[in-house]
């Protein structure tokens, strides 16, 4: 890395750093200088697990069970597909600054409201975070699988060179960054044997699972037919409470998400394959008894 380089990182806004933080996208030599920001303004961690949150209630905010009333649901819906038909009517002319200027940038800016407002509905109502049957504060089995879900989804359908976060490219350099963010040595070793069980380490990188706590995403590829990605989040920060001893599965065939402890270390797997998930529980020693937690 140049000097140059080193001084544009160093000029970086904090805002933008919690930002990252709350995409999951903060780069590596970034990590010291957002640890030091917090241990100066521990505030600010509060910042990043509200945009996190905040975030999921807006991917969700039109979701059928979400917890906004189905009316303003509806207008949603029905204002963003008629800024879409005017969109398309007037394809020619979208490619003018001018365009933008007037009252298309009006338009949209009411529909992000309605959306910001669906979203902020559903936080209000608790559909997220902690709830009566929560397993730990700020977190549930049912939030952290949707997110692994739609993380799984999003990581596997981007471009390699999309996928910035994913940084470490060997089981090595795994578990000396596994530890650095924990601050402590901390075996890995599922992952480790998942290799000679059949599953072949691609690359990992880090990511923050609802309820806090930095964690590391891994992906995984097999040797059967599917051609698809397993990934697995490894935590040991989180709030999110899972007996030892017992796999909990939030949803049904490709979209059951696992969970598991071993230890200090928290499991979750995400496998959209299901000829792939049987060899995939065996290789990460996910425990044989399990429990259904609902359908994220």
């Amino acid at each position: 890395m140049s000097e140059r380089e080193g001084h544009n990182q160093d000029q970086t806004p904090i805002a933008a750093l919690l930002r990252m933080a709350a995409d999951g996208e903060l780069p590596a030599e970034q990590e010291p200088r957002l640890r030091a920001h917090l241990a100066a303004h521990p505030g600010d961690a509060e910042r990043i697990e509200f945009e996190r949150r905040l975030r999921a209630a807006c991917a969700r905010a039109c979701a059928p069970e979400t917890g906004a009333p189905p009316a303003l649901r509806d207008k949603v819906l029905a204002r963003w597909r008629e800024t879409a038909d005017e969109l398309g009517a007037r394809a020619a002319r979208t490619r003018s600054q001018g365009f933008w200027a007037g009252r298309m940038l009006v338009r949209f800016g009411a529909v992000a409201a309605l959306i910001a407002l669906v979203a902020v509905v559903a936080f209000q109502t608790g559909r997220f975070g902690q709830g009566p049957t929560g397993p730990g504060p700020g977190a549930t089995i049912e939030q952290v699988a949707r997110f692994a879900r739609a993380e799984h989804g999003r990581c596997t359908g981007l471009p390699d060179p999309d996928n910035a976060k994913f940084t470490v490219e060997t089981l090595d350099q795994l578990g000396a960054e596994f530890a650095a963010f924990a601050g402590r040595d901390i075996s890995l070793g599922a992952v480790a044997a998942a290799e000679s069980q059949g599953l072949h380490f691609v690359d990992a990188g880090r990511c923050h699972l609802p309820g806090g706590g930095t964690a590391m995403h891994i992906r995984f590829r097999t040797d059967g037919p599917g051609e698809g990605l397993i990934s697995v989040w490894a935590q040991v920060d989180g709030t999110l409470e899972l007996e030892e001893g017992l796999t909990y599965k939030a949803g049904e065939g490709c979209d059951c998400v696992r969970l598991w402890r071993v230890g200090e270390v928290r499991y979750v797997m995400v496998c959209s394959d299901d000829q792939e998930q049987p060899l995939a529980e065996k290789a990460m020693a996910c425990p044989s008894q399990a429990r259904a937690c609902g359908t994220p």
